[in-house]
């Protein structure tokens, strides 16, 4: 069934049996699944250790976006390069709003959260985010650069107008294996990319069908719930 398949000019193998060793057989099985990732907000992967800082500085110290008067985030030289240019101080679109760390930053801050709601058009053009951009400053850390890829250190350090300074190192971001998603904040994701299709109500219900899939009679509420209805 392989035979069109080609590898380095020759007809591909595949070995079956190593393929099927390692599938899980029983309740004690280790199902690899679990050693997935699973992304927390809509923005390039090296933003996130740096949002994931800043959201626990901000609700470990109950700190609004008024009260900030800098917001210092290291990362590694690439993340700094690719996130932290002078064109992601001023996106005027979504693909680059995505990729801008000042942008993620301010719009976490003042919004409390970052969904894909923080990405629509009146949104990114909201001019009111600019003087919260402009004081998110990002710099290279030169320590972090050994610790990567099997990690993704970054640390917010987040100055307010009293003086007061607060900072967070994070290794891993929200939604690493080692670092899961809550099924709270699975839900907050899931009614954000669903909401506007099949209706918040009915993302609720789905979201309830899906968590308990394993008492289900049959699969004719999943499909019921995942249609759409004008």
């Amino acid at each position: 069934m392989f035979k069109h398949v080609q590898y380095k000019g020759q007809p591909a193998t595949f070995d079956g049996e190593a393929l099927v060793k390692d599938l899980p057989n029983s309740r004690e099985s280790h199902y690899r699944i679990l050693d997935c990732g699973m992304k927390s907000f809509p923005i390039e992967a090296l933003s996130h250790s740096p949002l994931t800082a800043m959201m626990k500085t901000v609700k470990e110290h109950n700190i609004k976006a008024d009260d900030v008067k800098e917001i210092k985030v290291e990362v590694i030289a690439r993340a700094a390069d690719i996130l932290g240019d002078p064109h992601k101080y001023r996106p005027d679109s979504k693909e680059t709003a995505d990729h801008s760390l000042p942008y993620c930053m301010a719009v976490g801050l003042a919004d409390g959260m970052v969904t894909p709601l923080q990405f629509r058009e009146e949104r990114v053009l909201d001019k009111s985010l600019i003087p919260i951009m402009d004081k998110v400053k990002v710099v290279a850390n030169q320590e972090f650069e050994a610790l990567f890829p099997k990690f993704q250190p970054s640390r917010v350090t987040i100055t307010t107008n009293s003086g007061a300074s607060r900072s967070t190192r994070v290794d891993v971001p929200k939604g690493d294996p080692r670092d899961p998603m809550t099924e709270e904040e699975i839900a907050v994701k899931f009614t954000a990319l669903g909401g506007d299709v099949i209706g918040k109500e009915q993302c609720k219900k789905l979201q309830t069908f899906i968590m308990s899939i394993e008492t289900a009679g049959n699969l004719g509420g999943l499909f019921e719930l995942t249609t759409a209805h004008a």
